[in-house]
């Protein structure tokens, strides 16, 4: 939802089964499509699922979430810095880790019969 608990402006369908996934799996991963301001914003109204969020991975970088606060880890070789900030709503910090390496051949071939029909690409 958008605006107060009680009389929100906007309400929004809501996370599918986040809210019980999230606090009981060991790890979670989340992966978002788009990296936006509208998407990572400073505060928000509501929150419908917290839990074990290890890591948030954007198309741009990876977030790490130890501290319960989204520090950047790694940015990804096509990016640079500057391109996360604009597209963020929050402070970010240099890179943790600095870029993510590349997968390896043996990595991509193992991808590769994992997902032959290339169902990972469906949301770019």
């Amino acid at each position: 939802m958008i605006g107060d608990f009680y009389k929100p402006k906007v309400r929004l369908p809501g996370g599918a089964g986040s809210a019980a996934l999230v606090p009981t799996a060991k790890r979670v991963i989340v992966w978002r499509a788009k990296h936006s301001p509208r998407i990572f914003v400073d505060k928000c109204d509501f929150i419908t699922a917290c839990g074990n969020v290890e890591k948030v991975v954007t198309p741009l970088c990876i977030f790490d979430n130890k501290s319960h606060r989204l520090e950047l880890e790694y940015l990804f070789l096509y990016t640079i810095l500057e391109e996360i900030k604009e597209k963020t709503g929050f402070y970010v910090n240099k890179p943790k880790q600095g870029y993510f390496a590349e997968p390896t051949d043996e990595e991509l071939e193992v991808l590769r019969k994992l997902d032959p029909e290339k169902v990972r690409e469906i949301e770019f």
